[in-house]
């Protein structure tokens, strides 16, 4: 018994890269009419965009404290009193480049106020 076999044509398409506001690199479709494809360089592979510079590089998920002055971090602004028995962190994280990473402070100085009530025994 044989199978009949189907031989698929090879075609290179080139099409012309273009750039969002966002940095993002597109071409449009050449199958469907007004369809984008999100483009990917070679080079890019492996990498992710910066939060804080926006730059396509290697990049990972980097501990920062709080009061990191971000935009759109619902963490950015310092806290002033930080109640240490009510179990919230001091930090949290960003996707950030080493770079971007180097320009956060390392320490975290806290100044503990202990209230002591004086009873009569």
């Amino acid at each position: 018994m044989v199978l009949g076999v189907k031989w698929l044509k090879q075609a290179f398409i080139r099409k012309r890269i273009k750039i969002t506001d966002k940095g993002d690199y597109f071409c449009f479709s050449p199958f469907t009419r007004g369809e984008k494809l999100i483009c990917i360089k070679e080079w890019d592979i492996g990498k992710r965009r910066c939060e804080r510079c926006n730059l396509i590089t290697r990049c990972g998920m980097m501990p920062v404290f709080n009061g990191c002055g971000m935009v759109n971090c619902s963490l950015s602004t310092k806290q002033e009193v930080i109640d240490l028995f009510a179990m919230r962190s001091i930090s949290h994280y960003h996707m950030l480049c080493r770079s971007c990473y180097a320009q956060f402070p390392t320490q975290y100085n806290i100044s503990y106020i202990k209230k002591v009530e004086w009873r009569d025994q």
